[in-house]
């Protein structure tokens, strides 16, 4: 993957960028995006869900806790405007 330095010290690689694409379309969860990324991409869960922490630290993307009976709660994820 290629790493490119942005303002504030954030390195942004290839999957980055494309986890912010997707979620420009639609707010998904992080398996949503796996299950997207999966055929295009040679990624996993363990590779997506730290990013989208980062993502998230940089203020590029927010996070919705929801809420499940019966199921694990799901994280739902927003692109921001400066994502």
């Amino acid at each position: 993957m290629i790493d490119k330095k942005i303002e504030g010290g954030t390195f942004m690689n290839s999957l980055s960028y494309a986890i912010l694409a997707i979620l420009t379309r639609k707010s998904q969860t992080g398996y949503e995006l796996g299950k997207q990324l999966e055929t295009l991409w040679a990624s996993k869960l363990s590779q997506i869900y730290p990013l989208l922490s980062r993502l998230e630290k940089k203020g590029l993307v927010t996070s919705e806790h929801i809420l499940q009976t019966g199921k694990p709660n799901k994280i739902k994820y927003h692109i921001t405007e400066t994502g």
